[in-house]
């Protein structure tokens, strides 16, 4: 399942690239989604679908962002880590940021289930291994 997985989040992030996120969303996010974020001044998680929805309004309210991804790979049958170059410029002040994040991606059914947002590729594979007590 894991190559499959992997495949699952490309297609995810290449339907986000070409302006289809609600179509993203909608086919390779499971209904029960958890999208963990640490953006500053956002709750910390949010549920569902819809939920999904409003982190990316309320993101987008405040900052020009694009997201490229740079590599995916498996960790395990169900888990995915994903690494991302994020750019992008406040709405309101235009001044230009750029980062790389890790997101650690679990999966149910073939859809994207959990999403955890890290800032290290360190961080997120110890956040990933269920022996690991963070």
């Amino acid at each position: 399942m894991s190559d499959e997985n992997v495949e699952t989040l490309r297609l995810a992030h290449a339907a986000y690239e070409n302006g289809e996120f609600d179509a993203a969303v909608d086919m390779y996010l499971h209904p029960d989604i958890v999208w963990e974020t640490r953006w500053p001044g956002l709750p910390p998680a949010y549920h569902g679908r819809d939920g999904v929805r409003e982190w990316q309004r309320q993101v987008l309210e405040a900052v020009a962002i694009r997201m490229a991804l740079v590599d995916a790979r498996a960790l395990d049958d169900e888990t995915v880590l994903a690494s991302y170059i994020l750019r992008g410029a406040g709405r309101s002040s235009g001044v230009e940021t750029e980062m790389k994040v890790f997101d650690v991606m679990s999966f149910r059914d073939g859809m994207i289930v959990r999403r955890q947002t890290f800032y290290s590729e360190e961080e997120a594979v110890a956040a990933a291994d269920p022996s690991n007590p963070i």
